[in-house]
């Protein structure tokens, strides 16, 4: 996976919170890739908060009950903005390139076919005790790249 730097916009210490806005998306993102692949909710817990594995323990809850498992693969993160707007809290802005398809659980059947998105997304961060955990992510762009549409 290909981690790209872009231009950032940012308040506080510059670089050093560009690079703290990319380790946390990369955190979500790893965090959630693992969720979905083995249908373990538990995965998103050290990088979410409460509120977030919800919507994560949700999805894979339906992803079960249809006999599926998600599998992912984030091609490319470009981080574009961070902001740390008071202490504690952190908005960060991203371009993201995914693969995934749904995986079926029972042999035999034909997994769904594959499909290349890319996305533009803010996630919203809260520090819980030093660690930045997601808390919402807001999807600004979502482009089907393959198929095309």
């Amino acid at each position: 996976m290909a981690v790209v730097l872009a231009g950032t916009i940012t308040s506080g210490c510059g670089n050093n919170l560009h690079a703290e806005g990319e380790r946390a998306v990369q955190a979500y993102c790893d965090a959630v890739i693992i969720a979905y692949r083995t249908s373990d909710a538990s995965a998103v817990l050290p990088v979410t908060t409460e509120r977030e594995w919800r919507k994560i323990f949700t999805l894979i809850d339906v992803k079960q009950a249809d006999g599926l498992v998600l599998e992912s693969v984030l091609e490319s993160l470009t981080v574009t903005f961070v902001e740390q707007s008071k202490p504690g809290f952190m908005t960060v802005a991203a371009t993201e390139r995914w693969r995934y398809f749904d995986r079926p659980i029972e042999l035999g059947r034909p997994p769904t076919p594959e499909l290349l998105v890319e996305m533009e997304l803010v996630y919203s961060f809260v520090d819980e005790d030093g660690v930045w955990k997601m808390d919402q992510a807001t999807t600004r762009r979502h482009e089907y790249i393959e198929p095309a549409g």
